[in-house]
């Protein structure tokens, strides 16, 4: 069911493995890293665009935009149209607890906070 199938996404037991441990294993490289917040990216394309050249030291490509609908119609499963925080309606406040009692340390780290909180 959902909620064993989050459960198990989320405790890192999925094929990917743990939200945290990636991040973590990535940070302890030496390799040059590109950190970015997804919403960050969505709210302001453009400026992630740039900032991804400026690190690959290559030009930039032209903005080209892709509304929620046709993205939605090309794939619908990936592509729900529900926006940035559309998952927010489909999981619990038990969910919320889960999720940041698991991986709280390591999103502070890369400043992300409880929902609605500040840190």
């Amino acid at each position: 069911d959902r909620q064993r199938e989050l459960n198990y996404f989320v405790d890192g037991l999925s094929n990917f493995g743990s939200w945290s441990d990636y991040h973590n294993a990535w940070g302890a490289t030496s390799m040059p890293l590109l950190r970015e917040h997804f919403e960050r990216a969505v709210d302001d394309p453009q400026a992630f665009i740039l900032k991804l050249a400026e690190f690959t030291k290559l030009q930039p490509v032209a903005l080209t935009s892709v509304s929620a609908q046709d993205a939605n119609a090309r794939n619908p499963v990936r592509n729900p149209t529900k926006g940035k925080s559309g998952w927010q309606a489909d999981i619990s406040c038990a969910d919320l607890a889960h999720i940041w009692e698991r991986h709280g340390e390591t999103a502070k780290a890369f400043n992300y906070c409880p929902f609605g909180l500040s840190i």
